[in-house]
């Protein structure tokens, strides 16, 4: 049942990140250049409904089962994810949980957490980098 919510879950998210990605977010210079979605987009799309608006994470509970979803303080990111700093920098490793869902150790996250593996490198960079500047 918890896989079948998760893939359900990921399917709907993935619709939506195409979603945003397909209706051609286009740039402030107004040229009609498409642009990146921003971190923020992602975040707001794909990630504040576990997250929570302002990461401060949630805890869903139906029939009996409970599922917490973790905060997304940077300051404890980096307090969890400088724990083995061969894997690299906290940065990399954040972007490794989102696109690989990895832990800091290196391990598989919570098969709740999606698998963003079709971002692109910007689009994890963008998002991560609005995870450390707005969830301090």
């Amino acid at each position: 049942m918890r896989q079948r919510v998760g893939r359900v879950f990921t399917i709907l998210s993935l619709i939506a990140i195409a979603s945003l990605v397909l209706a051609g977010c286009t740039s402030a210079g107004g040229g009609g250049a498409t642009a990146q979605p921003t971190g923020k987009q992602l975040y707001d799309l794909s990630c504040a409904s576990c997250h929570g608006v302002t990461g401060q994470g949630n805890t869903f509970s139906r029939k009996g089962q409970t599922i917490k979803v973790p905060a997304l303080s940077w300051s404890d990111l980096s307090q969890a994810y400088a724990t083995v700093p061969s894997r690299g920098s906290v940065e990399k490793q954040v972007s490794e949980a989102i696109s690989k869902g990895l832990d800091e150790k290196g391990e598989a996250l919570n098969p709740m957490m999606p698998r963003w593996a079709s971002l692109s490198k910007a689009q994890v960079d963008s998002l991560v980098n609005y995870v450390k500047t707005t969830f301090k």
